[in-house]
This record gives structure tokens, C-alpha cells and sequence, in this order.
């Protein structure tokens, strides 16, 4: 298998463990990710990001990508 191609793979299965913690979040009636100023969404990233380093925690992690993402979509449609 190609260099390429496992980037690719691991990119997929992160991005499947994202949408299941997504969907986890929003049936526990989690919301704001639109607004993410409204919610400390910067600050909760960072939270999340220092669980997962300290715990290895791999809810943190995912959680941490999905504060990552929506930052991201947030600023792009700036």
C-alpha cells in the first residue's frame, strides 16, 4: 500500500470516529457548533486537546478534532 493511500485511510477512519461523536453529542442535545464565540469553542479546544494529551483519552482526541473542525468551517465562511 502506498504512502498516499494510507494517509488517505487514516484520514477516512478519523473522520468516521468524528461523525459518531458528533452524532453521540447531538443526540445528548449538544449545540452551538455555529456559533462557536457563543460557546467557548477556542477555549474548549484547547481543553480537549491538553485531556487527550494528559489521559490518552481517545474521546478527547476526537473531540479535540471536531472543536478543530468547527473553527475551521466557522472561519471560512467569514
Amino acid at each position: 500500500m502506498s504512502e498516499k493511500q494510507e494517509l488517505y485511510d487514516a484520514v477516512d477512519e478519523f473522520a468516521e470516529a468524528m461523525k459518531k461523536r458528533l452524532l453521540t453529542k447531538l443526540k445528548q442535545r449538544w449545540y452551538g457548533w455555529k456559533r462557536p464565540n457563543d460557546y467557548n469553542i477556542p477555549d474548549r479546544l484547547l481543553i480537549q486537546a491538553a485531556n487527550a494529551r494528559s489521559n490518552k483519552d481517545q474521546k478527547s482526541l476526537v473531540d479535540t478534532a471536531n472543536f478543530a473542525m468547527f473553527m475551521f468551517v466557522y472561519n471560512r465562511r467569514k
